[in-house]
């Protein structure tokens, strides 16, 4: 009796806690970090014309700062897995969270340009957290309640752009863009969330205490991992395309290529985000019952016809269909899609694995706004959009191919668990 009582219970900083509340506590703050990195990233998207009119610098100077800021979002990614499974899960999420919040809010006091390149630079950081967090939660949610908790921590990307846009729209007509980036602080706040309310997951305690033999990229392409990496890397670079495709061209290529009015645009787009949300949160509960790569690969396909639809459908009607449904579909897989890979890795590179697979994906935010730009100014933005449903069938149709001839088992995790009985 008090053997189960205390497997009911977890040990956070010296307090005892139930299982069931700790469980709601950890998503509740992952979900709340990643809409707050999330966020960070894209403000300066809403801000940047009345930054512009404001300061007097160019578009294009500040067009070329922004970009820059997309290198660390793949630099941070490929670094901050390793060392969280050096360090900690806990811990990397606090450093994370302090890199955005200090210097995404140091923007709202920058005076010159090279102060604002410097610090969105570094803020370029903040996307890496959302990988290390859904490891965190991966590792302490029973299987099955994994796909819906992973789900809900992964949802926050999406309410992080909403909440850029509705901020953008109550501060910036009123009182400019400077306390816009005052709310950009706040990830900060949610260290204090993370020092006092979570702990580090007992299974990466374990691992962290065996001497590693090797690095962790290296061991990423072991013999027992090789074909996992292969496929995945594959994966991620093909249908990732489509997550800043539709986040940073969809409004314009709804006006340019569409004729839409930009303010119905607009509200499609928040459309999106919503759906994407609610997609997000309900591919992660249906993965408790149906096997994640099943899932992955059969939204993916979906996912590429809706892009499809956007490029070719012979109305704004179909355009709109087809939008809808890569948000439902293209980018509700998010929703299991990091469950798949945390079950799929063992504890000593699991952080890597997640962290890898999202910056190779993140790669394309460093040509896709340029190559992109250049079609839509040419008139071939159903190029754009149709080029990239393609590369998501394929991607989809590679990944059920390779997945089935892996061999890898899921549910490492749950092995894991069960030999340390926590």
């Amino acid at each position: 009796m008090d053997q189960t009582h205390q497997t009911d219970l977890v040990d956070v900083n010296g307090r005892s806690i139930p299982r069931a509340r700790y469980l709601v506590i950890l998503t509740g703050i992952g979900f709340i970090a990643y809409a707050l990195v999330s966020m960070d990233a894209t403000m300066i998207g809403v801000a940047l014309p009345v930054i512009a009119k404001s300061t007097g610098w160019s578009l294009a100077a500040l067009g070329f700062a922004v970009s820059l800021s997309f290198v660390p979002i793949v630099l941070a990614g490929l670094i901050s897995g390793p060392v969280a499974d050096r360090l900690g899960r806990k811990r990397t999420v606090q450093y994370i969270l302090l890199i955005v919040g200090l210097f995404s809010g140091l923007t709202a006091v920058v005076s010159a340009l090279w102060q604002f390149t410097v610090v969105r630079f570094l803020a370029g950081a903040g996307l890496a957290e959302g990988p290390i967090a859904n490891t965190l939660v991966a590792e302490e949610a029973p299987p099955k309640r994994r796909g819906t908790m992973i789900g809900m921590t992964q949802a926050g990307y999406p309410i992080g752009l909403a909440l850029a846009g509705l901020l953008g729209s109550l501060i910036l007509p009123r009182y400019g863009w400077r306390p816009l980036f005052l709310f950009a602080f706040l990830p900060i706040l949610v260290i204090l969330l993370v020092m006092r309310f979570l702990r580090e997951p007992p299974v990466f305690s374990k691992a962290h205490d065996t001497p590693k033999k090797s690095v962790e990229w290296v061991r990423l392409f072991s013999e027992r991992d090789r074909k996992q990496t292969i496929t995945l890397t594959v994966f991620s670079i093909l249908e990732f395309i489509g997550i800043p495709l539709t986040g940073l061209l969809t409004v314009t290529y709804l006006v340019t290529a569409k004729h839409v009015p930009v303010g119905e645009a607009a509200l499609l787009f928040s459309l999106m985000n919503w759906v994407a949300l609610v997609a997000q949160i309900g591919t992660g509960f249906l993965s408790n019952y149906v096997p994640a790569k099943l899932i992955i690969a059969i939204w993916c396909l979906l996912g590429g016809v809706g892009l499809g639809l956007a490029a070719f459908g012979g109305n704004v009607g179909w355009a709109y269909i087809g939008l809808i449904g890569y948000a439902l579909f293209g980018n509700g897989l998010w929703g299991c899609y990091p469950r798949y890979i945390s079950e799929s890795y063992s504890t000593d590179v699991r952080a890597t694995a997640m962290s890898f697979f999202v910056a190779l994906g993140n790669t394309a935010f460093l040509w896709l706004p340029a190559v992109g730009g250049a079609l839509l100014a040419l008139g071939r933005g159903s190029m754009l959009f149709a080029g990239t449903g393609v590369l998501m069938i394929i991607a989809s149709l590679a990944f059920a191919i390779l997945a089935r001839h892996i061999g890898v088992k899921e549910g490492v995790i749950d092995q894991e668990k069960t030999s340390l009985m926590v």
